[in-house]
């Protein structure tokens, strides 16, 4: 059963497909946000000026600006999410007809308390990004559609599709759920490795950005989990079961960066822990200071790694190797040493300063004013192979543990450090994955005696897609 359909202009309708209840279909859950929702829509464009830019994004921004016209919180975009929306707007465009998709709770990965699907079509405009706007916008015009966009929901997806016709394919996928996917791949992590009552510390970050995160390494050992929390929320009951199942007596949890509320700190004290804050005001304080708290607990480093604050891929490519080894990771501008991390440097003396990235992401000035020297790669999988090269000790034999995670997803940095306790147990280093086995990923463990003749093992973040899992088990010659 439908709803009925509602004219959107001269030459296109649309149908609102009601959200599933245990007796059929209701209205009434739909605008509650506690049922699975879905709608459907296809619609004719008019000509525009073409743009440039991403059509998933404009779709994403789009959706953004009419909640926040009708006193709704912006929805982070999450990037598993956008897998399942884009793989099921390829195929309807494939299949050339839009409807909905039946199995996408399956695909989500993780189970979630609501989700709703919008779908639809767009043809006539003169750029895929004035035609994802337009397709929002008629979404909006629809109750149905409209319902779902301005819903009770904590994260979105969006995918694209255009035939050669010109006609695009849109798909956003809405869930609402306790944690995003970096807070779930934690979770997994965390369930798997670490045993009941074990762990004396754990780390807790926000699941948004990088920034505060990428610094949090050198505090997870082989028996401390790394867990992900939304900013400016409580802390969710999902966490707080996993923090109580793993947390000794009298452990630590680490608060890194900001955005975590007060009520988090008794949420941890409740449990039997103590919370510990680790915050500057900016990123580059906040390194500096775990960089000390990594020095207190886990002994004197011998080795500091310098990596770009404003980008993830080398500081969570040294993460590993951090973990692992207790080594601090501090973050840097560009173009200059920045003087929190100069002073941690000046107080801890480390023997040995690595810069991780190339010129264009710190200057020959900063590798100077560090007394450093350099690993670098011509991408960012290029710089993980480096790491992997030239600052871990492989000992190649069958099984040796490689952790592998998305490298150019933008919740990337997520998946790999919530590797780190993995990684920190096994002495795995890590690498990148795209679509396949990067060139320059393949080249590295080549380079290290790692292939067919010694396969090693891989530990997978969670969204590392399919394809490339075959392809690294292909390079290993299973």
């Amino acid at each position: 059963m439908s709803g009925s359909p509602t004219p959107l202009s001269s030459s296109a309708r649309a149908q609102d497909a009601l959200p599933r209840s245990a007796g059929g279909f209701s209205r009434r859950a739909l605008l509650s946000g506690t049922a699975a929702a879905a709608g459907l829509l296809a619609l004719p464009g008019r000509p525009a000026r073409a743009q440039s830019g991403d059509p998933a994004i404009a779709m994403w921004q789009r959706i953004n600006e009419h909640r926040s016209a009708n006193g709704r919180p912006a929805l982070p975009l999450d990037h598993q999410l956008s897998a399942v929306s884009q793989a099921w707007s390829e195929h309807q465009r494939d299949r050339g007809s839009i409807g909905h998709n039946a199995n996408r709770r399956q695909q989500y990965a993780w189970p979630v308390a609501g989700d709703g699907e919008v779908v639809g079509s767009m043809v006539g405009f003169a750029d895929p990004v004035q035609s994802a706007r337009a397709l929002v916008d008629a979404w909006m015009n629809s109750s149905g559609h409209r319902a779902i966009l301005l819903g009770d929901y904590t994260d979105i997806g969006v995918g694209w599709a255009m035939n050669s016709s010109g006609r695009l394919y849109g798909t956003g996928n809405f869930i609402r759920s306790a944690v995003n996917a970096v807070g779930q791949e934690g979770l997994a992590q965390s369930r798997e490795l670490i045993a009941d009552g074990s762990a004396a510390r754990a780390v807790l970050v926000r699941d948004d950005i990088a920034a505060d995160a990428l610094a949090a390494s050198g505090l997870v050992d082989g028996n401390t989990p790394m867990l992900f929390t939304r900013a400016n929320q409580p802390l969710p009951s999902i966490l707080r079961d996993e923090l109580d199942r793993v947390m000794a007596d009298g452990g630590i949890v680490h608060l890194v960066g900001g955005a975590l509320p007060s009520s988090i700190d008794q949420a941890i004290r409740d449990l039997g822990a103590t919370p510990q804050r680790l915050m500057g005001s900016s990123r580059y304080e906040t390194a500096a200071i775990v960089a000390r708290e990594v020095a207190r607990r886990r002994g004197a480093p011998w080795r500091v790694f310098l990596a770009n604050g404003d980008a993830w891929a080398d500081a969570v490519a040294a993460g590993a190797f951090a973990a692992c080894y207790g080594q601090p990771v501090l973050l840097t501008p560009r173009g200059q040493l920045h003087p929190a991390a100069a002073q941690v440097i000046a107080d801890l003396n480390p023997q040995d300063r690595v810069l991780v990235g190339g010129e264009g992401v710190l200057t020959r000035e900063v590798r100077e004013a560090a007394g450093g020297w350099r690993v670098s790669g011509g991408d960012r999988a290029g710089t993980a192979g480096r790491v992997l090269l030239d600052t871990w000790s492989v000992h190649p034999a069958a099984g040796t543990p490689v952790a592998v995670s998305p490298g150019w997803t933008g919740d990337g940095w997520g998946s790999a450090l919530a590797l780190s306790t993995f990684c920190a147990r096994h002495e795995a280093p890590l690498v990148f994955a795209g679509d396949g086995v990067p060139a320059p990923v393949a080249q590295a463990m080549s380079e290290a005696g790692l292939g067919p003749s010694a396969p090693p093992t891989y530990r997978y973040a969670g969204n590392v897609p399919g394809g490339a899992r075959a392809a690294f088990e292909q390079f290993a010659g299973r």
